[in-house]
């Protein structure tokens, strides 16, 4: 039969492995003392980044504005990426004492130190992104942090510029081929207008007419611009636009020439694909303008951008220090095994030590006890003893 200690009991225990108990406890604070002096604190640092509007106003400013909110995202996976980070790290030296680390090992440290935030309090209001880096050392935390910001305006930059200079490069692709297409259409009509010549001068005669003179009007200023020297000429500029205006002149005699019945249909499809091909070069002309204007103000930085608002500084405090903490928990968690391991041994080794314990080990009552013989203590003064 067993029967659970009493609290005196259980004291008596505890007094008699003081000892033990002792050694134990010594043992974990030493133990927790130079595991918490391991234990580094963190210092954290912040920037703050904002999005600032665009310098100009009008139907520009608009275009550019909020463009920069949905570039946020590949820019911050940007200058998280191991090629960015792997930079910061040898620029800083950032791992100089754990040699021991792998590459892998330091970038992956790297990217759980730091945080990226984007806080967007409001549709009219400027969003913001917050970097923060917590670092072992102030100064590191801080350079970090300033590091990543500088990154992240610089990819920014480069981002816009790069996006609006591909946009130029698509627009004036795009106006070189509507060009060629125009050029080829118009040769089509004048090749339509050779074959049916006879049948169209019959139909409008004073069209064909003004339609001839056109074209030997274009015909002697081709001469004349090809003419030695008159592209240096100042009078190049004023032929080039005497020739536009008798294009444009031209396009408008063909399309109001008046075939006859028979060639009625043929002749209008020509003039309907002359007209989809004007239509589509305007039409890029005019994005192909906005995408100048574009490239210009990102090259300027004048249109919506990021800056720094809250630059990094060096933490004067760290923000989380678990030496004590360990220290603290080790000598707590010493003194709990100390007690656990001293009763864990009484309940190994069983011992009746008084007659309250008998009785309640056997239910029976004790007739006699004989007390523990304690001799007396010796006299330093008796040295003969007993005669």
């Amino acid at each position: 039969m067993t029967f659970l200690p009493r609290l005196n009991e259980t004291l008596d225990t505890l007094r008699r492995r003081t000892g033990l108990m002792l050694v134990v406890m010594c043992l974990g604070l030493l133990l927790s003392a130079g595991l918490g002096m391991t234990q580094r604190p963190l210092y954290d640092s912040r920037e703050v980044i904002e999005v600032s509007a665009p310098r100009l106003a009008g139907a520009s400013a608009a275009a550019a504005r909020g463009r920069l909110r949905g570039q946020v995202d590949g820019l911050m996976r940007a200058v998280l990426s191991d090629q960015a980070l792997g930079q910061v790290i040898d620029a800083y030296d950032l791992f100089a004492d754990r040699r021991g680390m792998t590459r892998r090992a330091q970038l992956d440290a790297l990217r759980n130190a730091v945080r990226i935030e984007l806080k967007a309090p409001g549709p009219e209001e400027p969003p913001r992104l917050l970097i923060s880096a917590r670092m072992p050392d102030a100064e590191q935390a801080r350079l970090v942090a300033q590091e990543l910001g500088h990154r992240l305006i610089r990819e920014s930059v480069l981002l816009r510029i790069a996006e609006a200079r591909a946009t130029l490069d698509f627009y004036l692709a795009r106006e070189s081929g509507l060009i060629a297409d125009l050029a080829e259409q118009e040769r089509r009509i004048a090749d339509f207008r050779t074959r049916h010549d006879a049948a169209l001068a019959a139909g409008d005669p004073a069209g064909m007419d003004e339609l001839a003179r056109i074209d030997a009007a274009i015909l002697a200023i081709d001469r004349a611009r090809a003419a030695p020297g008159a592209g240096q000429s100042d009078a190049a500029s004023d032929l080039d636009r005497r020739r536009a205006v008798l294009t444009a002149a031209r396009r408008a005699q063909l399309r109001a020439l008046a075939p006859p019945p028979a060639l009625e249909q043929d002749y209008a499809a020509l003039l309907h694909g002359l007209g989809n091909i004007m239509a589509q070069l305007d039409d890029t002309a005019q994005s192909r303008d906005a995408a100048e204007v574009d490239l210009m103000l990102e090259t300027r930085h004048m249109s919506e951008r990021l800056v720094v608002i809250e630059p990094a500084e060096r933490a004067e405090a760290p923000v989380e220090d678990n030496r004590r903490a360990v220290a603290f928990g080790g000598g707590a968690l010493s003194a709990l095994v100390a007690v656990a391991l001293a009763l864990l041994l009484d309940w190994r080794n069983p011992v009746v030590r008084t007659t309250r314990q008998l009785r309640r080990l056997t239910e029976v009552g004790t007739i006699v006890s004989v007390p523990r013989a304690v001799p007396p203590a010796r006299s330093t003064h008796d040295r003969t003893g007993p005669v």
